[in-house]
């Protein structure tokens, strides 16, 4: 999976904008208002991508609604080139705000890795 496509599709997903917010104010909310206005555009005429925007916001803690929507969306993204760089541009400008930044690059981070752990102090072998 792309990690433009994951990465939008979790902060497409209502609950992550309201465990985000928060921490990075109303810019935050900027940013996912400005990418839900390019995704929705973007999805009309497409019902099956619609309510799989519509099922990830209403499901946020679902992976697989969220797994879904990013499926639409990277076909979205391959198939537009002018699509993905609005897309980006819009991830660009929290280049600006430095909290906005912090919650764009750990969703973009989760997206990548897929797996992350937070340890202390860890004494013996720890495996994975």
């Amino acid at each position: 999976m792309e990690p433009l496509a994951l990465t939008i599709a979790v902060l497409l997903a209502k609950g992550a904008v309201e465990h985000t917010g928060a921490l990075a104010g109303g810019a935050i909310y900027n940013v996912v208002g400005r990418l839900m206005t390019l995704v929705g555009k973007r999805f009309t005429g497409d019902p099956d991508a619609s309510r799989a925007l519509d099922a990830a916001r209403r499901h946020p803690e679902d992976p697989r609604e969220v797994t879904t929507l990013a499926s639409h969306l990277e076909r979205h993204l391959q198939s537009d080139g002018a699509f993905a760089k609005a897309l980006q541009d819009v991830l660009d400008t929290t280049k600006d705000d430095p909290e906005a930044q912090h919650v764009v690059m750990t969703v973009q981070d989760h997206a990548s890795i897929g797996k992350v752990a937070t340890f202390g102090t860890v004494k013996g072998d720890v495996s994975f």
